[in-house]
């Protein structure tokens, strides 16, 4: 009788003992969506901290909840805590590697990384697990593009409409995709066909008005934006664009009040800004092409050409100092464009620093040894700079490259 009880006790406490611990797995996975759940809507609320400490609460509690692993990685993103990101999601992928959506969020990480081969890895993954993912082939397409796989974007595209032949979006991008690679035709017959979807598309107005600007045929892509701003008078980029017809075809004061007005509904758009004022600069308003390009760099820092044409207007105004700051920053940012150099090559010549001078024009030569502006400039340099003879010898060369004042500067220092 002791041996029957003592077996009973036995595998009535091994089977409690079961029993707590499966309860207790299921408890603390339940414990850990509450949490999920919790952390999804402060995401909601744009709380990121809040999500990524609830978040982590739940990875705690249960660490083998790879969905937890993944939402932590996307508030992680969204706070471009990078490295953060991407080790949550490489664990994520550890703790359940076919989970499609993982791969669909690990590359859109690495597109904001730049890491455009890395994106098209895991998109073909997640296309490999969800072959109807259109986002997926959306996603890849773009990173294709910017990998310059121009045809490689249009087959995804092509794929995407096989899924969703009614898609306007897909064919303007497609037909974007075209434009670049040089197919203006077959952009055309994207465009029109977006049109002929959805006449009052805005958005295809304004596709068409790029694909005729870039065919110079202005008049018509200038009716194109016409359509588009009737359809969305709000559209800021159709104004833009619409300037930029107007301006290619000779229409500054068009182009201009475009511009402007661009900038009226979006005071964010650089390129508005830019191009304001280099219409401002061919006036002759350089304060007002200064004032321009100091709103487009506050927008955009790294704006190399904005710089540069401050520079430039800067000295017009005799703001030498300035001008020169602005090369030097031009330079750091890009430092394998010949213009730069040459065009601080000539600032220090208004210092009279004529060695400094020299060595940038080595440089804008060594760069493009055919640039014939710096030869020029380099030869008066160093005539100034008493050596007479290479001086010489860099203004003969200006004069076989093309210009024209070269040869009265020759006549003049050389005869």
């Amino acid at each position: 009788m002791m041996r029957i009880f003592l077996f009973l006790a036995i595998v009535w406490a091994n089977t409690a003992i079961t029993a707590q611990s499966y309860m207790g797995g299921q408890s603390a996975r339940s414990r850990a969506m509450n949490l999920v759940n919790d952390a999804d809507n402060r995401m909601k609320m744009m709380d990121l901290e809040g999500a990524i400490f609830a978040y982590t609460n739940a990875i705690q509690i249960d660490p083998s909840y790879a969905e937890a692993y993944m939402k932590r990685a996307i508030a992680y993103t969204r706070m471009r805590q990078d490295t953060e990101a991407m080790a949550d999601y490489n664990k994520a992928m550890e703790l359940n590697p076919l989970m499609n959506q993982l791969y669909d969020e690990r590359a859109k990480l690495k597109m904001l990384l730049f890491d455009y081969k890395g994106a098209i890895t895991d998109l073909n993954t997640a296309l490999a697990l969800n072959a109807y993912g259109q986002n997926l082939l959306d996603q890849r397409a773009l990173a294709k593009i910017e990998l310059n796989d121009l045809q490689g974007a249009i087959d995804d595209y092509s794929a995407m409409l096989q899924l969703m032949p009614n898609d306007t979006i897909t064919y303007l991008n497609r037909a974007l995709t075209y434009l670049q690679a040089g197919n203006p035709l077959q952009a055309l017959a994207d465009a029109n066909k977006a049109l002929t979807l959805y006449p009052k598309s805005a958005l295809a107005h304004n596709v068409m008005g790029l694909i005729l600007t870039q065919q110079q045929d202005y008049r018509a892509a200038i009716d194109a934006f016409d359509q588009a701003l009737h359809s969305d008078p709000e559209f800021s980029l159709a104004y833009y664009n619409r300037g930029v017809a107007h301006q290619l075809n000779g229409n500054e004061n068009n182009a201009k009040a475009d511009f402007s007005k661009a900038i009226e509904i979006n005071r964010d758009l650089a390129h508005a800004y830019f191009n304001r004022a280099v219409l401002r600069k061919n006036v002759g308003d350089n304060m007002g092409a200064i004032a321009d390009y100091n709103e487009v760099l506050s927008i955009d820092s790294v704006f190399t050409d904005a710089l540069y044409n401050r520079g430039v207007a800067k000295k017009m105004l005799g703001d030498y100092n300035g001008a020169l700051a602005d090369a030097n920053k031009s330079i750091a940012q890009n430092n394998a464009n010949p213009q730069l150099f040459n065009f601080r090559g000539n600032v220090h010549m208004l210092f009279g620093n004529f060695d400094k001078a020299i060595l940038d024009y080595n440089q804008a030569l060594q760069l493009n040894a055919g640039y014939a502006e710096a030869f020029y400039n380099r030869g008066i340099a160093k005539i100034l700079n008493y050596n007479r003879y290479e001086g010489c010898q860099d203004l003969q060369k200006s004069i076989e490259l093309g210009i024209v004042d070269a040869a009265e500067k020759y006549n003049f220092f050389c005869r």
